[in-house]
């Protein structure tokens, strides 16, 4: 009998990020589940073997151990004389960082371009000329990646329409793999648990095109008329959170830190609502997250949140402060029957979203381009 096994490399450096290394964590974990036939090269930092360890158990697969950062010179000129050692018959990096002297069959996803779209020095904490020239890097390293890939994978429509923009000739290689919500947070037991004060939830990081510094000035009019209120925000202070808490003295906005699984998942359980102001998304796993949870969502009025999160849910113009007051006003008059009718229609329109789901379509991307 023939044997039809290959050996497919993943990078999974980015195994401890919050949103790619959600993507990764379960694209391991249903690898495990959905794939018997071929074996699987892991490029990890040794820190995270144990926990790759658990959720590879049921997959055959070989662990690396890979120390090059990423967004580095090492990796551009270090790391494809790693990969070339174990002789791949396809490789898959999750992450647009491809290195461009890699000349093997490789598959790439594409989260989003928001690098493209958002070239302004804010987004950084280099000195301009040095972000300028990583800028560049960061230009080259994409349309490498997209040019040289056997196949795009992109959790949206959006992004797909995103990259055609930007580069329309490969139109036949982007498959769209919509992702889903971690059992991590759907396993979550609610418990008896009762908020001193009513609190809208955001979730994420700081960077410049998520918006944050909109929500927290639109928040702080809605708070003239309802001091009752608390804004939470939860994501790990970086430079950016740093910043934010420097600038915001308002006793009414919580920055909460890294939280994990479980702690966000009882955040969302009880808001008022999760907003989600974002200028430029890829795809909206916190949008998933939120109703899967329970939460009532609130959310820019951008395509990509639109195709995620469907019509039962609250849209506001993410570049106007007075129209994310005015969702909160509205959310704060709301009865618990609208309430609950908007969350219910919500969970129904989430229910094709799912990792074992994305995990499948990309084992056929795999497939296919073997």
């Amino acid at each position: 009998m023939q044997d039809n096994s290959k050996k497919i490399g993943i990078d999974v450096r980015l195994w401890r990020e919050t949103g790619i290394g959600r993507y990764i964590r379960n694209l391991v974990l249903n690898l495990g589940e959905l794939d018997k036939q071929h074996t699987y090269i892991f490029f990890a930092k040794r820190s995270d073997f144990e926990e790759i360890k658990r959720c590879a158990k049921n997959l055959k697969y070989e662990l690396i151990t890979c120390e090059i950062p990423w967004h580095s010179v090492k990796e551009q000129l270090d790391f494809p004389r790693l990969l070339n050692k174990y002789n791949l018959d396809l490789m898959h990096f999750p992450y647009f960082s491809v290195p461009a002297f890699y000349n093997r069959p490789f598959v790439v996803t594409v989260h989003d371009l928001i690098v493209n779209h958002f070239p302004t020095g804010r987004a950084t904490t280099l000195p301009l000329p040095f972000y300028l020239v990583k800028k560049l890097g960061y230009s080259v390293v994409i349309k490498n990646a997209i040019l040289k890939s056997r196949k795009i994978l992109v959790p949206s429509a959006a992004t797909k329409q995103e990259i055609l923009d930007h580069y329309p000739v490969v139109f036949e290689k982007i498959q769209i793999t919509p992702e889903g919500v971690d059992g991590n947070i759907l396993n979550f037991k609610p418990v008896i648990f009762r908020e001193k004060r009513p609190y809208f939830l955001y979730v994420g990081n700081a960077y410049p095109h998520k918006n944050v510094e909109k929500l927290i000035d639109a928040f702080q009019i809605f708070s003239e008329k309802h001091p009752e209120y608390v804004l939470r925000l939860a994501g790990k202070k970086d430079f950016f959170y740093k910043r934010l808490i420097a600038k915001v003295k308002a006793q009414n906005v919580e920055f909460m830190g890294y939280v994990d699984d479980s702690e966000l998942a009882k955040l969302y359980k009880y808001s008022s609502a999760t907003f989600v102001p974002s200028l430029m998304e890829g795809f909206g796993l916190t949008v998933l997250e939120a109703i899967s949870m329970g939460s009532l969502v609130a959310c820019s009025d951008i395509p990509s949140l639109k195709e995620v999160a469907g019509s039962h849910v609250l849209y506001f113009k993410p570049d106007d402060i007075l129209s994310i007051a005015s969702v909160m006003d509205e959310i704060s008059s709301m009865s618990k029957k609208d309430k609950d009718g908007y969350v219910s229609e919500s969970k129904k329109h989430i229910e094709k979203y799912s990792w074992k789901n994305m995990v499948k379509e990309t084992i056929d991307v795999y497939n296919s381009c073997l």
